[in-house]
């Protein structure tokens, strides 16, 4: 879904460019060239909108956007499974994002994450929820009692500092 985002965003730039091109041709048409001015201004506009104003502090003021970019501290508690004991383990997730997608990446010491789906739901006018679908690769040492997986994860958003939630993946794992 981010990938087709993304290319709506690039679509519209080579269209917006290619007009912009078009009107510049001497023999072109004057309510051809008034179009492409205010398309390719409307086009730039939304741009930095998606990409960069949707998080100042003057919008989210307007409009209650949640902002989870950056890079966290985590703490993941597992359950047993077939070849390995429940427990803790500790990881950095990195979260990009921007108006229209968010991007959640994983580490620990056996494996790394990368979100497949993602997005940011409203339970209520309170509170919200990052539910995400995601790939995660083990490292070749640990692949044996930990082979690679896909999984869901639901987040609560208790606050833009603080994520709390579970999941769950087809290898039978949860936590």
């Amino acid at each position: 879904m981010k990938y087709y985002k993304s290319l709506i965003l690039y679509t519209c730039l080579v269209c917006s460019a290619i007009i912009s091109i078009l009107s510049l041709l001497p023999k072109a048409i004057k309510p051809l060239q008034v179009t492409s001015f205010i398309s390719t201004s409307i086009y730039f506009l939304f741009f930095i909108y998606v990409k960069f104003l949707w998080k100042t502090k003057l919008i989210k003021k307007i409009k209650h956007y949640t902002d989870l970019n950056g890079t966290w501290n985590v703490e993941i508690r597992y359950d047993s499974g077939e070849a390995y004991k429940g427990g803790i383990k500790q990881g950095v997730c990195k979260i990009t994002q921007d108006l229209l997608s968010i991007q959640i990446e994983i580490s620990t010491d056996e494996n790394n994450s990368y979100s497949i789906l993602s997005s940011i739901e409203k339970k209520s006018d309170l509170s919200k929820v990052l539910l995400y679908t995601y790939r995660s690769e083990t490292k070749k040492e640990y692949r044996s009692k930990n082979p690679d997986k896909y999984g869901t994860a639901k987040l609560n958003i208790l606050d833009e500092n603080n994520l709390e939630g579970e999941y769950l993946t087809n290898g039978k794992t949860v936590g």
